[in-house]
C-alpha cells in the first residue's frame, strides 16, 4: 500500500513467477473480484528474470508509486534488460523513465574476501558480476551517468548523477533492478526475489522460508546456526553471499578468467600427482593385503575396523573379494573411487579449482568420504581463505586423534596452498 487510497495487485504464473502488477480496489488474491487494473506486464527469459517491461501510460508514469493514474491506459513498452549469466548487464529503454534514451550499462562491486585476495595462485580468478548491486551506470559509450551506494543488507540505497559530467542533471533510474539486481518495487519499498518479498530496511524477509517439499527448516545448513532464522537474508553474511530466488544463501559464483596459463593445469580430474599422493603415499596396497606368492591383494583390517582392500577401498555389504584381485583390477577400483572423489569436489564446489587444490580435496574426501561437505570447501564457497585447520580438524578415527592422519593433512594443506606434493610419513 503506497497511500492510504492505493491498493496494488500482482499476478503470477504457474511456477510462481510474477508476470504483471497492477492496481486493486479491495483486498483479495482474486483478480476477477479485487477490480484487478493492469498497470504492468513482464516479457520473462528463461530464468525467470525480467526481460522486458510493458507498462500503463509513458516509461515515467510507469515507474511512478501510482502508474495508474495516466491519462494512457494502453500498455506501452518501457524498457528490455540485458542478461548474462543470469547478471544484469544494462538496461535499454526509450528515455522517458531516465531523461536519457539508449543503452545504458550497469557495474556492480568488488567483494572482500574474495579469493582473488588471496595470494598469488589465485590471481587469474575474479567475481563475475559481484553480488549485483548496481554501483556505477553509464552510456553506451562508457561515459559516467550516475553511480550508487548502499549498506550490505541493501538499504538507503541511492543513486546519483555525476557532478561535472554530461550527465549531472537530475537522472532516474531506467530499471527497477538494484539492490543484487532485483527488483524493488516503489509502492511497498520490499525488492522481489521471486520466492518471497525482501525488506532491505529491515534486513529481513517479509515471510519465512519455504519448500515444495515439506521440510522441518526448509534450505537450512544444521551446522550453520544463521540458516535456522527463516527470515534472515543469507545468513546474516551479505557481504559474500547472495539469494538468487528467495530461498537461501549462495556463494557468488566464481569464473576463471579466459588467461589460466599460471595454473599448473586446470582440470576436473584427479591429476598424475594426486594419484601417486594417495595411491603410492598413503593408500600403497603393497604394504598391507599383498601375497607375494599369489601376485594378488587380498582384504585386510585398516585398524579401525573397516574391511579394506587395494588403494584404501572400504569393501561394501555386498562386495566380495574373497578370492583377491590382480594388480589391474586395484588399479580399476581405485579409479573408480576417484572418480566418486572428483565428483564429490565438484558437487561441493561447482566451478573449476586449480589442479594442485583438487587433488588435496580429492585426497581429503577419499578419507572423510563424498558426502560431506569439508571445511575447505565451504570456506572456497563463502570467499574465505582457506587455512591449514581447515584440513587438519580431519584428523580423529571414532574420536581418537590419529598422527598419520594429522601428517596426511597437514601434506594435503601444502599441496593445496602451494603446489607441494610430498607424501613423506
Amino acid at each position: 500500500m503506497a497511500q492510504a487510497c492505493d491498493l496494488s495487485g500482482y499476478l503470477y504464473d504457474a511456477d510462481g513467477t510474477r508476470v504483471a502488477k497492477g492496481s486493486i480496489t479491495v483486498w483479495s488474491c482474486d483478480p476477477t473480484q479485487n477490480g484487478f487494473h493492469t498497470t504492468n506486464d513482464y516479457v520473462l527469459g528463461l530464468g525467470g528474470e525480467q526481460v522486458t517491461e510493458m507498462g500503463v501510460g509513458d516509461a515515467s508514469s510507469a515507474n511512478s508509486a501510482s502508474p495508474a493514474s495516466s491519462s494512457n491506459s494502453a500498455l506501452t513498452w518501457q524498457h528490455t534488460n540485458v542478461y548474462a549469466g543470469g547478471k544484469l548487464l544494462g538496461t535499454y529503454d526509450s528515455g522517458c523513465a531516465s531523461n536519457i534514451a539508449g543503452l545504458h550499462f550497469y557495474f556492480d562491486d568488488p567483494l572482500p574476501g574474495s579469493p582473488a585476495t588471496r595470494g598469488p595462485r589465485r590471481a587469474t580468478f575474479a567475481r563475475w558480476g559481484g553480488l549485483g548491486t548496481r554501483r556505477a551506470q553509464t552510456d553506451y559509450a562508457g561515459v559516467l551517468e550516475q553511480s550508487c551506494v548502499s549498506l550490505p543488507f541493501g538499504d538507503a540505497l541511492s543513486c546519483a548523477a555525476q557532478p561535472g559530467t554530461t550527465y549531472s542533471a537530475s537522472l532516474i533510474a531506467p530499471t527497477e533492478q538494484h539492490f543484487t539486481g532485483k527488483e524493488r518495487d516503489t509502492e511497498s519499498g520490499n525488492d522481489y526475489f521471486e520466492a518471497r518479498y525482501y525488506s532491505s530496511s529491515m534486513g529481513r524477509f517479509m515471510s519465512p522460508d519455504w519448500s515444495a517439499k515439506e521440510e522441518p527448516i526448509p534450505y537450512a545448513k544444521l551446522d550453520d546456526p544463521q540458516t535456522l532464522n527463516l527470515y534472515a537474508y543469507v545468513g546474516n553474511n551479505p557481504l559474500v553471499r547472495e539469494d538468487a530466488d528467495g530461498h537461501g544463501l549462495l556463494p557468488v559464483n566464481l569464473q576463471p578468467h579466459l588467461d589460466v596459463s599460471q595454473f599448473t593445469s586446470v582440470h576436473e580430474q584427479l591429476s598424475d600427482k594426486g594419484a601417486d599422493f594417495i595411491g603410492k603415499g598413503f593408500e600403497n596396497p603393497k604394504n598391507e593385503g599383498f601375497n607375494k606368492k599369489t601376485g594378488l591383494y587380498y582384504s585386510y583390517d585398516d585398524g579401525y575396523g573397516y574391511p579394506t582392500i587395494g588403494y584404501g577401498h572400504k569393501i561394501g555389504p555386498k562386495e566380495d573379494f574373497s578370492k583377491g584381485l590382480t594388480h589391474d583390477q586395484v588399479v580399476a577400483l581405485f579409479k573408480k573411487d576417484a572418480t566418486i572423489q572428483v565428483n564429490a569436489v565438484k558437487k561441493w564446489v561447482p566451478f573449476r579449482l586449480p589442479q594442485q587444490e583438487v587433488d588435496a580435496l580429492v585426497s581429503l574426501h577419499f578419507n572423510v568420504g563424498p558426502n560431506a561437505n569439508l571445511a575447505p570447501e565451504r570456506a572456497i564457497m563463502s570467499g574465505e581463505p582457506v587455512t591449514n585447520p581447515d584440513f587438519t580438524r580431519y584428523n580423529t578415527v571414532h574420536h581418537i586423534h590419529n598422527y598419520g592422519l594429522t601428517v596426511r593433512r597437514i601434506h594435503e594443506f601444502n599441496m593445496f596452498d602451494r603446489g607441494i606434493y610430498n607424501a613423506d610419513h
